[in-house]
């Protein structure tokens, strides 16, 4: 799909879902093997934990660091579908949010990879400040041609500038 094709679509509210089909996936996978990964090494550090403290406490910390990371990707990782000026966020958990485009206060994506994370920060209906999590693979996967914050952009772009 092209730009322009992409710019009719969401200019026409068509569903457009925007997350990638296998991020849970994905997320729950990297967890489990970052908790296999730290069990694995505690057992082989455990002999020298005795020898050497330093840098085993270091090991260990940065082990509990990524296990956090993997966590709060999952905790945050929500499947997205845009529709017009309408975002629907269902988190993995289960909370859905239906969001008008403009209570999307800041995206913010980055890549590592092959992955394309991209972080909304949005108020809800009660206008608490919340954070969600959209997945995209791009290239090797081939889940989607532009990034979730892309999208959203473009759809900020149409429903929110005022025509002249």
């Amino acid at each position: 799909m092209n730009y322009v094709e992409l710019r009719m679509m969401v200019r026409d509210a068509q569903p457009l879902k925007i997350s990638g089909a296998r991020s849970s996936f994905f997320a729950i996978s990297m967890f489990v093997f970052s908790l296999c990964y730290t069990a694995l090494m505690l057992i082989i550090l455990w002999k020298s934990i005795l020898a050497h403290k330093i840098l085993a406490i270091i090991i260990v910390a940065l082990l509990f660091i990524l296990n956090m990371v993997s966590l709060a990707r999952i905790i945050f990782l929500s499947d997205a579908v845009l529709t017009g000026r309408n975002l629907e966020l269902k988190t993995l958990f289960g909370t859905t949010y239906k969001l008008d485009i403009s209570q999307i206060e800041k995206t913010t994506s980055f890549r590592l990879r092959n992955s394309i994370h991209t972080i909304v920060q949005f108020r809800d209906q009660n206008y608490n400040q919340e954070t969600a999590l959209i997945l995209n693979f791009r290239y090797r996967y081939g889940d989607s041609d532009y990034a979730a914050g892309e999208v959203i952009e473009l759809s900020k772009e149409l429903y929110l500038l005022p025509k002249t």
